[in-house]
């Protein structure tokens, strides 16, 4: 306890000097408390805007070498056509995620890169392949502005407001709904195109230039432009009387016997319109394959950790042989989320680099507060103190000294975020509003955010009192009392 006492009165009588070094540790704490601060509430922002709109808390997705967001290939090889690989088996995976404790919803989607042409606008966008019933119960975050929303399985293509007000400007005419969209993709199986109503048209909670680019079009469409087809002829199926062939030798195969000629008269037209009219094999051939699908998203529970259920799921597929993998919404959405997230920490490694500095002049400070203490440690050596009852009065004036400092830093950046948050940061360059995924930045106070602050004052402190404490401790009582 007496150390405390004498640590506060040191602190108080050598109040300037204590001033100076408190004032830098403040201004560093404040600094970074608003700068975490606006990368907290835009994190914050972006996980409730994604997670409500499109990528879920939780998606599963098929294994592969590529690197797959829900808006495609995250690194195109030039020169290649790569689509997003289909989960297998799709019902088994589903039926265990859904029987995972957590889950509250689910939506599966097939995603890809589409050409849609509307009025002679022709443009590339991301598309999301979905079925209407389960897919918009899972995102509240979708609001309807015009028509209506995607019913089940039928043919139908949804555009966001932005895209709509583009078409709009540009043709002079409003959109109306039921009016014919093209759609169509270049793959490895060759030009696929289809035409499809406008159904509708909606907005997201937050607009930016990679949300205003999304279109949503119904699954099975999606399906047939990407070749998604069973592509079996099931009636087919060779009997054991047709196979009988298999049992035979080799020259059996070969010993035809006498041939006669046949005296058919060929192919006529009316054979030929015929086959052209019996379309229930073709039909049948061209039926989509209505369990392929590249994501299942799944929204959890209010409660339930992410991180922990990821890790828990993943492991639990895992261990059933399938090829799946199971991800957080940031590498669901892919660069669009990640890009924000390694900027907060390339932001934290900066002011970590000016943090080390600050430290380097506060040692210093401190070092020369130490030599003009040399009379006063001597002495207390002299009359019967201890070093450990030095190193710890040294150590309780330090760290003190930089916990208040700090406490006062934290108090000056939450009056600070308190202030923008209130008037928000106006972005008016797209790329940021494409990067934070908001036209207003608003600051976020949060309770790991104070502690976490709290602890870094700590750490300057301990790292700031090692050197000087450890110098004090070398000056001898003797030397000391003659220079006083």
């Amino acid at each position: 306890m007496i150390v405390v006492k004498l640590a506060f009165r040191n602190l108080v009588r050598n109040g300037k000097k204590n001033l100076t070094i408190g004032i830098l540790i403040a201004l560093g704490i404040a600094m970074m408390f608003v700068g975490n601060a606006i990368f907290d509430g835009t994190d914050s922002g972006i996980r409730r805007t994604f997670i409500d709109s499109f990528t879920a808390d939780v998606s599963i997705s098929a294994s592969s070498e590529e690197s797959f967001s829900i808006f495609g290939n995250e690194t195109p090889v030039i020169g290649e056509l790569s689509t997003v690989p289909t989960i297998v088996p799709y019902d088994e995976v589903l039926k265990a995620a859904v029987a995972k404790r957590g889950v509250a919803k689910t939506a599966s989607v097939v995603s890809g890169l589409i050409g849609i042409e509307l009025r002679d606008k022709r443009e590339a966008v991301p598309v999301f392949g979905v079925d209407g019933d389960g897919y918009f119960a899972c995102f509240p975050g979708i609001d309807i502005l015009k028509g209506s929303r995607i019913s089940g399985s039928q043919p139908g293509i949804m555009l966001t407001e932005k895209r709509a007000a583009d078409i709009e400007k540009l043709t002079g005419k409003p959109l109306v709904i039921g009016e014919p969209v093209q759609a169509d993709v270049l793959t490895a199986k060759g030009f696929q195109i289809r035409e499809v109503p406008l159904t509708g048209i909606f907005r997201y909670p937050v607009g930016n230039e990679t949300l205003d680019r999304i279109v949503i079009l119904d699954v099975t469409t999606l399906r047939s432009l990407y070749g998604l087809t069973l592509g079996v002829d099931t009636s087919a199926i060779a009997t054991k009387s047709q196979t009988g062939l298999l049992d035979k030798s080799v020259n059996d195969l070969f010993d035809t016997g006498d041939a006669t000629a046949q005296t058919a008269s060929g192919i006529t037209i009316t054979d030929v319109e015929k086959n052209l009219k019996e379309t229930e094999k073709r039909n049948e051939l061209l039926k989509v394959d209505t369990g392929a699908w590249d994501f299942i998203l799944l929204r959890l529970e209010p409660g339930v950790n992410s991180a922990l259920f990821v890790q828990s799921l993943n492991k639990e597929l895992s261990s059933k042989g399938w090829a799946v993998k199971v991800a957080d919404w940031r590498h669901t959405a892919g660069n669009s989320a990640l890009f924000i997230y390694w900027l907060g920490i390339i932001f934290n490694i900066g002011f970590l680099i000016i943090a080390i500095a600050g430290t380097i002049i506060i040692i210093n400070t401190l070092v020369i507060a130490v030599l003009e203490r040399t009379g006063e440690i001597g002495t207390m050596r002299a009359i019967g103190a201890s070093t450990g009852f030095v190193r710890k009065l040294l150590l309780a004036e330090m760290m003190s000294l930089s916990v208040a400092a700090g406490i006062a830093g934290i108090v000056v950046g939450i009056l600070a975020v308190l202030a923008l948050s209130r008037t928000g940061v106006a972005l008016h360059n797209p790329i940021l509003v494409s990067l934070f995924g908001t036209t207003v930045l608003r600051p976020q106070v949060t309770f790991t955010g104070i502690l976490r602050h709290l602890g870094v004052a700590f750490l300057i402190g301990a790292i700031s009192s090692m050197y000087p404490v450890r110098l004090a401790l070398r000056i001898q009582p003797v030397r000391a009392i003659a220079t006083e």
